[in-house]
């Protein structure tokens, strides 16, 4: 197996366990439960809207409706058809035009604001736009899952005609009739999750979470269905309403899943984050001595070679995995530093040259350099790093002030 291989499976394998312990810990099983119920909510006014749609793009209210069935057989499973007949009795009237159709829209952002939410707290940043600016975003959102339920009735529609018409017999057709559905899944989360993101994901970021959800949805779909068959009283108790709570019990399902999937996709994001993260926890000098993903981060540097000197400009800082650190000041030992520890932080935080002079020990150093990109992104995630650097950086300014002729000292 090549070294290459080996990086990407140890690198899959963390972020995926980084996933599942976040998944976990920030309890998205109750936030995919919120969005359950914003969904169902959502439901009746998105197929109305799809439903007036589609009335104006086919010539026949019967063939828009065909389609609309199909297409909400395939994404909810035991979906009746009573309820699409009282959503085309519905898109039959006079609704007031524009205005309506507006309200319709509006009716689904409490859906697209709890999506954007969830990804906000993956993401680990903080919104600072204007309510009325969200709200409008909103709204872009909801149209946006409109384009996709529309491309899904188009991509209905192609598989049907693709499947009937193209030769290779029953082989070719089931990779038609599955390969073309799951492909458009993955473009569809894809899109979602592009709309939603505060921020822009990495393309393979992007896809890579996309791709999980749907493999995931695509597993768990025909689980659902099991059930159902061989539990048919699944649900009995609701009675009359029984359709209604096995589709909000499959809207959870799925939105659990992507919420996974979205977990999943920004920590391929952060992949950089997540393992410069870990060498702030205790014994990371050790377990990441010769960690081969560290290696872009990574500077060897010979014996008693000068990394910085005073007054140089500070623009990163270095955690020492091999070897120790020597600071001087005016050409006076001032500290040294060995594995585990930390130095160049307080020039790089407060943008001023460097204030001592730093050159590696008699058997050289190895180091990684953190850039504040990454290390504001640790940081915001980390309130406990938060305070270890606070603490280190007050231990510091302690020992300075105490190697100082005539020390500081707080007024009385």
């Amino acid at each position: 197996m090549s070294d290459h291989i080996k990086l990407t499976l140890i690198s899959a394998r963390r972020i995926l366990a980084e996933s599942f312990k976040s998944f976990a810990r920030d309890n998205h099983i109750a936030f995919a439960a919120s969005l359950a119920l914003y969904g169902f909510f959502a439901l009746m006014p998105l197929l109305l809207l799809l439903m007036i749609v589609l009335s104006h793009l086919f010539s026949s209210s019967q063939e828009a409706l065909d389609l609309l069935s199909e297409l909400t057989h395939d994404l909810f499973p035991h979906f009746t058809d009573a309820i699409l007949n009282d959503i085309t009795l519905l898109s039959q009237q006079s609704i007031g035009g524009m205005v309506s159709v507006f309200l319709l829209a509006w009716s689904v952002t409490p859906l697209a604001a709890g999506l954007r939410e969830a990804l906000l707290r993956m993401f680990k940043v903080e919104s600072r736009r204007h309510f009325i600016t969200t709200k409008l975003l909103d709204v872009t959102a909801v149209l946006a899952l409109m384009v996709i339920l529309i491309a899904g009735v188009l991509v209905r529609l192609a598989v049907g005609y693709w499947a009937n018409y193209l030769p290779g017999g029953g082989l070719l057709q089931s990779i038609i009739g599955g390969g073309l559905p799951f492909l458009f899944t993955v473009a569809a989360i894809a899109f979602i999750y592009r709309v939603f993101a505060p921020v822009r994901p990495r393309l393979g970021a992007l896809w890579i979470g996309a791709f999980s959800a749907t493999l995931l949805l695509f597993i768990l779909r025909p689980l659902f269905l099991a059930i159902l068959r061989f539990n048919p009283q699944y649900g009995f108790a609701f009675g009359s309403l029984k359709t209604i709570f096995l589709i909000i019990v499959w809207v959870y399902y799925s939105f659990a899943v992507l919420l996974l999937g979205a977990e999943i996709m920004a920590h391929t994001h952060r992949r950089e984050v997540l393992l410069l993260r870990s060498l702030f926890t205790p014994g990371a000098s050790i377990a990441f001595a010769n960690h081969p993903l560290l290696d872009p981060f990574l500077s060897i540097h010979a014996p008693q070679e000068t990394l910085f000197s005073e007054n140089d400009p500070g623009d990163s800082m270095f955690y020492i995995l091999a070897g120790k650190i020597h600071l001087t000041l005016h050409g006076a030992p001032l500290k040294t530093l060995g594995p585990g520890e930390y130095f160049g932080e307080m020039s790089m935080l407060i943008n001023t040259p460097r204030s001592a002079t730093a050159l590696s020990g008699p058997e050289g150093a190895r180091l990684v350099r953190i850039t504040p990109q990454n290390l504001d992104a640790i940081l915001r995630e980390n309130p406990a790093i938060v305070r270890s650097l606070l603490v280190e950086m007050a231990h510091r300014l302690k020992n300075s002030n105490e190697s100082r002729p005539y020390p500081l000292s707080s007024p009385k």
